[in-house]
């Protein structure tokens, strides 16, 4: 199950795996589902960046540590889309890839999956 995301709200942390993209849950084991209304949160906020100058890409390589070798069957890169909000609010979308392009274009696909099925007319706060 891959991490895909977490946004903080009011000291509140709700994070986000899926294997599949279809059903996301809140733990890697896969056992709490979670529900749409925070889907559509989650889409919301990533959506609200305070300014222009709160909102990055972070590319790094997808390791534990400096120390320990990315394992064979996970993607090399790891890319973060980080924005933050009104009220310190902060939400990201994750993206893997065997290169830095396939990293950025999964994390874009899943904000854009996000807007499209849980945000479909763009709202922002």
């Amino acid at each position: 199950m891959k991490y895909v995301g977490v946004f903080i709200i009011h000291g509140h942390i709700y994070e986000f795996y899926t294997d599949d993209y279809k059903v996301f849950f809140h733990d890697e084991e896969g056992q709490r589902v979670v529900d749409i209304e925070q889907l559509q949160d989650w889409a919301l906020i990533i959506n609200s960046p305070w300014s222009q100058a709160n909102q990055q890409y972070n590319l790094r390589i997808n390791c534990k540590d400096a120390y320990t070798a990315v394992p064979e069957d996970i993607p090399f890169w790891k890319c973060t889309y980080s924005v933050v909000g009104c009220d310190g609010i902060l939400a990201t979308v994750i993206g893997y890839g065997k290169d830095t392009k396939e990293a950025i274009s999964d994390c874009d696909r899943l904000f854009d999956l996000l807007q499209k099925k849980y945000n479909p007319k763009n709202n922002s706060f």
